[in-house]
Formats: C-alpha cells, sequence, structure tokens
C-alpha cells in the first residue's frame, strides 16, 4: 500500500484536507501547521517528491495561496518533478473571507481574486498538463484522471466561495474554546 504524501498550502483546504483525507500512514501530510505560510505547498510538494522519488505527490492548494507560489510549477516541469496539485478554487481568500463573514458582517476587504487565473492554460503555457473539474459528479474522474500522468500536473476544482470551515479557533482563544457553528 503506497501511502500518498499531502502538502498543503494555508487557508479552508489546508483544513478541510486535516479534516477529511484518510490518512493512513504517519508522515505524509506536509503542512506549514498553524503559521499561516501561505505558498508552502507547493515547493513542499516539490520537496517531498524529490526526497521521495517513488511516492505520489500530492499538493492539495486553495487558489490564494497557490497564487502565492505558481511560478514554482515551472521548476516541477524543467525537472520533471511528478507532482499534481489540486487546486480548490473559490476565487478569493477563502478563511480571510470567512473571518469577514463570520465577524465583520461580511463586509469583503481584498478578499476576492480579481486577477483570474485560468489555471488550466497557465498549466498549458508552462509545459504541464492543466485540467479543471466544474462539475461535482466529475471529481472522483478528475482525481483518478490526474493521477495517470507520468509528469507535473494541475487539476482545478471549482468551489463556492461561500462555505465556511468549521470547527475553528477564533483568534486569541483556547483550542477548549472551538467553535462549530456559524456565530
Amino acid at each position: 500500500d503506497e501511502a500518498i504524501i499531502i502538502t498543503t498550502g494555508v487557508g479552508q483546504h489546508q483544513m478541510w484536507t486535516a479534516q477529511y483525507y484518510n490518512f493512513t500512514k504517519p508522515d505524509t501530510m506536509i503542512t506549514s501547521g498553524g503559521l499561516g505560510t501561505m505558498g508552502f505547498g507547493l515547493p513542499a510538494a516539490i520537496g517531498a517528491k524529490v526526497a521521495n522519488p517513488n511516492k505520489t505527490v500530492i499538493d492539495i492548494d486553495g487558489d490564494g495561496s497557490f497564487n502565492m507560489t505558481l511560478t514554482e510549477m515551472m521548476t516541477a516541469v524543467k525537472n520533471n518533478i511528478n507532482i499534481k496539485v489540486i487546486i480548490l478554487n473559490n476565487n478569493s481568500l477563502g478563511m480571510v473571507k470567512q473571518w469577514q463573514d463570520m465577524y465583520h458582517e461580511k463586509r469583503h476587504t481584498t478578499t476576492t481574486n480579481i486577477n483570474k487565473i485560468d489555471y488550466v492554460k497557465f498549466a498549458k503555457s508552462i509545459g504541464c498538463v492543466g485540467i479543471r473539474c466544474d462539475k461535482q459528479s466529475d471529481i472522483q474522474t478528475t482525481i483518478n484522471r490526474l493521477l495517470l500522468f507520468d509528469c507535473p500536473v494541475i487539476a482545478e476544482f471549482i468551489v463556492t466561495s461561500d462555505e465556511h470551515c468549521l470547527p475553528m479557533v477564533e483568534s486569541h482563544k483556547a483550542l477548549d474554546d472551538m467553535i462549530f457553528s456559524k456565530p
């Protein structure tokens, strides 16, 4: 049973990965934890694949976090580092937007990504495979497809920007003050 190594950036996608991915082996999730290091997932995936060339390495990222280091995909392509990137694209800085929804009367400031990137065209422009999934019914097929390629792949999954990631811990609160529903 091959253990897949998962890396993440920072944001809602990081929390969902930790909550919903079925990790069965130790040392298979690489994340910056609570340090808030947006852009961490992609370079971490490249490093993990170089260190573990026979393992499948997948970066599960958000569009905001991926955008911080997306040019590193050119490093993966140039050096044929066979990583897979899953972008959960909600066209926003989802975790920040969530905080603005919950605690600032939905006053959204600088959370919507106005410079929309076509990740499939970006992938093709740098020489890797680009796939888009915009239907829930196509999720498993898209994941299966991205794993078939023996080269770097970017798979963009279009998701809503209104979903919140719970449970969460508010700023300056202890873990036992975790909230499980929107206030």
